[in-house]
């Protein structure tokens, strides 16, 4: 994983430019990729979360607070954290939140971003301790069988189809439609047992660029 760090690195290096907004998700991909970004010439780039915090106990290096933190610093920009679950209890406790200027103003940050850098989850992970201590079991529980995987907590089906839910209207997070008008969706992902997931992803329009192992990637086109 250290390595698709250092290639996402490699990427991003040679589409930066001034004054780039750049987001990113939360996760262990995530966390290497903002250890393994570089210096670069480009001036004034602000790094923001795409998406809420956990609602269990993740890792801290895992946050997306902390992944953005360490982003914007390695590359010598600013960054705007976020104090929202990702998951409010309740749909009238996700409305109150964002109607807060801060949460309004990142709302209109999520609609300028130049590039999107996220994991993508899979049904088949649904049981470690990063999926468990990101999502609660109100979330879990609610995942049908349909779902391929998901982009920050935006579930899909095998075709790529968004799969619509109550979890929907209680996600604080940056919308399907603003995401897929980036420029720059960027998705890290590896693993076998990703693959169908990282498939239907691709299938959906979510990333335009994906960095990935040769094993995933064989893996992905013998799913053809």
């Amino acid at each position: 994983i250290q390595l698709l760090g250092e290639a996402a690195n490699r990427y991003l290096q040679t589409i930066l430019e001034d004054d780039m907004i750049l987001g990113f998700s939360w996760g262990q991909a995530m966390s290497v990729v903002a250890e393994k970004l570089s210096g670069t010439d480009a001036q004034n780039l602000m790094c923001i979360p795409l998406i809420g915090g956990p609602s269990g106990r993740l890792i801290g290096a895992y946050h997306v607070n902390t992944i953005t933190f360490e982003a914007s610093k390695n590359l010598n920009g600013k960054a705007v954290l976020i104090d929202s679950p990702a998951f409010p209890e309740t749909e009238h406790l996700k409305e109150a939140l964002m109607a807060s200027e801060f949460n309004q103003e990142l709302a209109r940050l999520w609609q300028k971003l130049s590039v999107a850098v996220f994991g993508i989850g899979s049904p088949q992970m649904k049981e470690s301790d990063r999926w468990r201590f990101f999502y609660d079991e109100d979330v879990l529980s609610g995942l049908g069988d349909q779902v391929a995987g998901d982009v920050l907590s935006r579930f899909y089906d095998q075709y790529g189809q968004h799969i619509a839910s109550a979890l929907d209207e209680r996600l604080i997070g940056i919308s399907i439609d603003d995401l897929k008008a980036v420029k720059y969706r960027i998705a890290v992902a590896e693993s076998l047992e990703k693959a169908a997931a990282i498939k239907a992803a691709l299938l959906g329009g979510y990333m335009n660029v994906l960095v990935t192992t040769q094993e995933t990637a064989e893996a992905i086109l013998m799913n053809e």
